[in-house]
């Protein structure tokens, strides 16, 4: 069935549906870049990831989950007078913890800390989460 063969009707709607489907795929929303780890906790466990400071001391490193009812990233908070060590200067720690079953994307990256630019990906974890 060539496009001879078709209504006027049915090649202006065959049209209108390519560009709609090639315009959707251009916009898809574009996957973290940098190395990517796979991690497997159980529900209530917490563990601790290192991600290196930005040496740009403008730029603000954040973590963040794509499911936050899955997996709860927050930023260490540290006391040096509490465990008698220092925290390391060229070193952020996170807490990753398992809150539910399932998996979620978890995304270190630097931003500048006037929020332009898009930003650099430092580290990207695939958390499974299961239970007990």
């Amino acid at each position: 069935m060539g496009m001879n063969t078709l209504s006027p009707y049915s090649r202006s709607l065959l049209s209108r549906l390519l560009i709609m489907l090639i315009g959707l795929t251009a916009c898809s929303p574009k996957q973290p870049s940098g190395p990517t780890k796979r991690m497997r906790l159980q529900v209530g466990e917490i563990t601790e990831i290192r991600v290196a400071r930005p040496t740009d001391r403008t730029a603000v490193l954040t973590g963040t989950s794509d499911n936050s009812e899955i997996v709860d990233v927050s930023l260490k908070q540290t006391v040096a007078a509490e465990t008698g060590a220092t925290p390391s200067a060229d070193q952020v720690v996170y807490l990753i913890k398992g809150i539910t079953v399932g998996t979620a994307r978890v995304v270190f990256s630097e931003k500048r800390a006037d929020g332009s630019g898009t930003g650099h990906v430092q580290k990207t974890y695939v958390v499974q989460v299961s239970s007990k």
